[in-house]
């Protein structure tokens, strides 16, 4: 759970040149103090937003981020008791957190295809192609994508028949009722086959066509004019499905566009008569066709893993998460795979990752330097939302969290993370579900939740102290130099200056709190004081910043004689 205790003392200045070592105790727990991936305070309530769409149960699947730092997020809000009533919901959101009340209805829009039947969205897009409105009439208009039921209710008595969903929104919220034509009146609907079809994924192309991917008993694909109906130039008639291999129990089927315009599905699921855990990745050229210079016949397939999220890197390398489905409690786990398909042996083993944290990555992203970004869920209080962050080699970031790890509790009962995107400060934005109801015995009662982390700790260039070694008894300055504020919008507002009193070498509990520093010039802070004994001390210098997020701590040696 990301909620820290915190000690939050303000910068001090006008102390005395020197003083006498007098230790006092701060109140400290390993990792008790918000470091890079804290809950971001100025979101919501203390970095989260929490929000019921309908009376009923509502889950959000997907987020988008506007140019003007807006949040849009999708998914399903269940107007009835029963799972049928299920309707597609998008929300709006004000960068600091709060519905914005210009879109739709109080910020929420809720379409309901067909009021007898079942449905739900899975994805969100947003038309930037074009570069402005002036170019593009679409320009800021936002998809949602997801599924219809067109047969019997989808958990009623009968067969199931769903097929892929596509409804498209004004920025404003209200339905562009020219998506589709005049029958679609925004809401498009796409059938494949007799069978069902889920749309996992949906991406606007910088020629403002529209790219629906998802699965069903194979993977599907599906490519709209900007005006909703089927592109007649890309596979069939605008539609493509591809015998992947995978079982009937095929799930998610995330997607990603390339920069040559190529567009790579995932897909995961059981090998058809062994149950065996399997993933697919699948690339397809620009009219649909399979790209035969990926893997073979342009599908890559990996045993034993579960990769049901894809992001691709500026090189082309494609990075996998999802879960190892080998091991029955389940492990993170992800994998990279260079331009033709294969294995990259430079990520993790032989191409892959499986971490200690147990649960299921939902969604993998990049963040500026290249590090891997995943939510999803894992084992907590219930079970709780979960970021990880890897450095480009696979290995887990360990500035991030604990131990490359942040954990978010919302609800004892359950919270999910579905989908996760970064905004261009560097800030990471989390969204899916958590179960509201107040006590064990009531009737499960989910809604919408956003959390908002910050990306970064404060640094300490460097720590010294003047002289070293000094006489018992003299005065010695200790300089914090170069100390940064690094995430987006904050300043630093105190350097403390500590001694390991338990002498283990780590700045902990036991440790005593020497005094706050006073800024002598911009990234210098410095702290004087004496010490009546000789020996050897260990010293920490730690910064906060204006988030009430702490650098780690640095250390030097102090020889006193």
């Amino acid at each position: 759970m990301s909620f820290f205790s915190r000690k939050t003392r303000p910068a001090t200045s006008g102390r005395s040149p020197s003083r006498t070592f007098r230790p006092r105790l701060e109140l400290l727990e390993d990792r008790s103090v918000p470091s890079a991936g804290a809950l971001d305070p100025t979101f919501g309530s203390g970095g989260i937003v929490t929000t019921k769409v309908s009376t009923n149960e509502d889950t959000a699947r997907a987020v988008a981020l506007q140019t003007d730092g807006k949040v849009v997020v999708a998914g399903t809000a269940y107007l009835g008791a029963g799972y049928d009533s299920g309707a597609f919901a998008v929300l709006r959101y004000n960068a600091n957190g709060s519905l914005d009340s210009s879109f739709g209805s109080g910020g929420k829009t809720i379409t309901d295809i067909d009021s007898r039947k079942a449905d739900g969205a899975n994805a969100v897009a947003i038309d930037y192609s074009g570069g402005s409105l002036a170019t593009n009439p679409n320009y800021g208009k936002i998809y949602a994508a997801g599924w219809a039921s067109l047969g019997n209710p989808m958990f009623g008595a009968g067969a199931e028949d769903a097929a892929f969903a596509l409804v498209r929104y004004n920025p404003n919220g209200t339905l562009d009722t020219t998506f589709g034509g005049s029958q679609a009146k925004g809401k498009v609907i796409t059938n494949f086959t007799s069978g069902s079809e889920y749309a996992y994924g949906v991406a606007v192309q910088p020629n403002g066509k529209i790219v629906v991917t998802g699965v069903g008993s194979d993977i599907v694909l599906a490519r709209y004019n900007a005006n909703g109906i089927l592109d007649g130039t890309f596979g069939n008639q605008g539609k493509v499905i591809t015998d992947d291999g995978i079982a009937t129990d095929a799930a998610v089927g995330d997607m990603v566009l390339q920069a040559d315009g190529k567009i790579v599905v995932i897909g995961r699921g059981s090998v058809s008569g062994s149950g065996a855990y399997v993933s697919v990745l699948a690339r397809y050229n620009g009219n649909g066709t399979r790209d035969n210079s990926f893997g073979t016949n342009g599908l890559v397939t990996t045993l034993d893993k579960r990769f049901g999220t894809v992001a691709v890197q500026p090189d082309g390398k494609l990075v996998a998460g999802g879960t190892n489905g080998v091991d029955e409690s389940f492990h993170w786990a992800f994998a990279r795979f260079e331009t033709g398909g294969a294995l990259d042996a430079s990520f993790g083993t032989s191409g892959t990752v499986v971490t200690d944290t147990s649960g299921v990555a939902r969604a993998v992203t990049l963040d500026a330097a290249g590090r891997i970004v995943a939510a999803g869920w894992t084992p907590g209080v219930g079970t709780d939302t979960a970021l990880l962050r890897l450095n480009p080699d696979g290995s887990l970031d360990a500035t991030f969290g604990t131990g490359g790890k942040v954990q978010t509790s919302i609800s004892q009962f359950g919270d999910f993370a579905s989908d996760v995107v970064i905004q261009t400060d560097g800030k990471i934005v989390t969204a899916g579900y958590f179960d509201s109801r107040a006590t064990a015995g009531s009737p499960v009662d989910r809604d919408f939740a956003l959390a908002r982390y910050l990306p970064s700790s404060p640094q300490i260039g460097s720590f010294t102290a003047s002289p070293n070694p000094l006489t018992a008894g003299s005065p010695v300055t200790l300089t914090a130099s170069n100390v940064q504020a690094l995430n987006p919008g904050s300043t630093i507002t105190q350097v403390a200056f500590y001694m390991d009193s338990n002498n283990n070498g780590v700045l902990d509990s036991g440790d005593s709190l020497l005094g706050y520093g006073t800024q002598t010039s911009p990234g210098t802070w410095t702290f004087t004081f004496t010490f009546a004994t000789s020996g050897t001390y260990k010293l920490f210098a730690r910064a906060q910043d204006s988030y009430g997020v702490f650098s780690d701590p640095l250390a030097l040696d102090l020889q006193v004689l």
